[in-house]
């Protein structure tokens, strides 16, 4: 990244000590090479990459049921979390399941909201975009209504919320700086009461937005 940080990583635990300990470690090992840093918990993020191509925003996925995950469900979905794209053909390859069998599954799986949606994973630049991460304080009162907000903004790619600390994150895509000067001041005309901390730019994004292999383990 460019801006007030250098880079950003995400770490992927079943209990927040499990995070926690897993940043330590990282931190212990390379504490020479790190200036600053700011650790932080994930609560919830939405992504919006269709809007990039004129499509409005999905809504929240409501469950309609409960399932219990087991190993061929994890199987399944490590395979589409690196190729979403895999067919039920495909798909069965990996199990000892039929196609049809496979399908249903996954239907399922829908169903419960494990899997919310299927997308791309994009290079904003090769397509002369620029990304930009912004942070903001927040109130909690109206939180709600400024994540909705941003929600509907045809230039916002995500929205991020985070346990603790009162501050969202969210994604900016524009062609240039002016663009994301103009957004920003709409928003703060807006909401006056939020207040802009910390811009960043997306440089390179080394692995894909999907879950690393431990979540399947």
């Amino acid at each position: 990244m460019t801006g007030v940080w250098s880079f950003a990583l995400s770490i992927t635990g079943r209990t927040n000590e499990e995070i926690e300990a897993r940043f330590h470690d990282l931190f212990s090992r390379f504490r020479e090479d790190l200036i600053a840093h700011r650790f932080v918990f994930h609560k919830r993020t939405r992504f919006f990459t269709e809007k990039l191509f004129g499509s409005e925003s999905t809504p929240p996925h409501s469950p309609k049921l409960t399932v219990k995950i087991d190993d061929v469900d994890k199987k399944l979905l490590r395979v589409l979390a690196e190729d979403a794209r895999a067919d039920y053909v495909a798909l069965a390859k990996h199990s000892s399941l039929t196609a049809p069998a496979i399908r249903q599954r996954i239907k399922r799986l829908e169903k419960a909201g494990v899997i919310q949606s299927y997308s791309l994973f994009l290079d904003f630049r090769k397509l002369g975009l620029q990304h930009y991460s912004v942070f903001v304080t927040t109130n909690d009162v109206e939180t709600k209504r400024f994540v909705e907000h941003l929600a509907l903004q045809n230039k916002v790619s995500f929205v991020a919320e985070y346990l603790g600390d009162p501050f969202l994150e969210f994604g900016v895509f524009v062609e240039n700086p002016y663009q994301l000067r103009e957004i920003l001041r709409g928003l703060e005309a807006s909401f006056p009461e939020y207040r802009i901390f910390e811009l960043s730019l997306f440089e390179e994004t080394l692995v894909s937005a999907g879950p690393p292999r431990c979540v399947f383990d």
